[in-house]
């Protein structure tokens, strides 16, 4: 027999927004500014693991969106996380071990009489509206990566971004090669005047990025794909690689950064923008 949950997942920092999505089958996720957590609501399994499980996509992905949306990346952490069913019995699960609480434990954070601390919300919360859209995921790991200045694994993300995006819009065009999807790909998604000086503005912006030939879409997809991601990404005996911890290699990577996760942004909107 199914019972209904509330689930809360802990997060590695507080929001900066009271956020709110709605999912078809009736569950939501909610999440109030100030707050280190995130609630999935109405979620109807068999036990509170399997509550948990169904949970945490919804939650994650509702985190995906909102990163790309406000620049603000958060995860998820894997303990401790919460359940109550719909009689108000409630499980704290720490390091994998669930116990089961009375109704008059409380997850929440309560002052000394019991009463419940507090809470500070915005008057219009942020809806989230969430989409089959997996290559979030990458650009919210990367933006969580650039945070904490790990600049190999943030451009690596937000490389995985933008291919998921170009072999998605060039799928007729598999036997071309990467680098000419993505060449192909940069042409529709900058293709006006505007558009364009704007991706060129940002690649110049880069030290070590050099326009060679005239072509910038041919010269930006060299920089990131040839000169950047192949050598993060390879370490073959002979050829040019980068290293991290060689501070010279991490410059390079650093400024290639903010590039790409420009790049992987505008590339996420025009494919929407194209599917919708």
């Amino acid at each position: 027999m199914l019972e209904e949950f509330t689930i809360r997942f802990k997060l590695d920092r507080p929001l900066p927004r009271t956020i709110r999505s709605s999912f078809p089958d009736g569950v939501d996720v909610y999440g109030e500014l100030g707050e280190d957590s995130i609630l999935v609501r109405h979620v109807k399994a068999k036990d509170s693991k399997e509550a948990r499980d169904k949970a945490l996509p919804l939650a994650n992905a509702v985190l995906d969106e909102y990163c790309f949306k406000f620049d603000f990346a958060t995860m998820i952490l894997p303990t401790p996380w919460g359940a109550e069913n719909s009689d108000g019995k409630m499980w704290w699960v720490d390091e994998d071990k669930g116990s089961g609480f009375d109704a008059n434990y409380e997850l929440e954070k309560r002052s000394a009489d019991g009463m419940l601390v507090e809470k500070h919300s915005l008057s219009d919360p942020v809806e989230i509206m969430v989409g089959a859209c997996d290559y979030l995921q990458f650009f919210r790991k990367g933006r969580l990566s650039e945070e904490k200045g790990d600049w190999f694994d943030a451009f690596r993300n937000y490389f995985l971004a933008i291919e998921r995006i170009f072999t998605a819009s060039t799928s007729g065009e598999k036997n071309s090669g990467l680098k000419s999807q993505l060449e192909a790909t940069l042409k529709q998604c900058f293709g006006d005047q505007k558009a364009l000086d704007r991706l060129r503005q940002q690649a110049t912006s880069c030290e070590s990025f050099v326009e060679r030939t005239g072509d910038l879409y041919a010269d930006v997809v060299e920089y990131l794909y040839r000169e950047i991601r192949c050598q993060v990404n390879h370490a073959k005996a002979g050829d040019t690689y980068k290293v991290p911890c060689n501070p010279a290699n991490e410059a390079e990577v650093k400024a290639a950064v903010p590039l790409a996760r420009y790049v992987a942004r505008e590339l996420i909107n025009w494919y929407r923008e194209k599917q919708y």
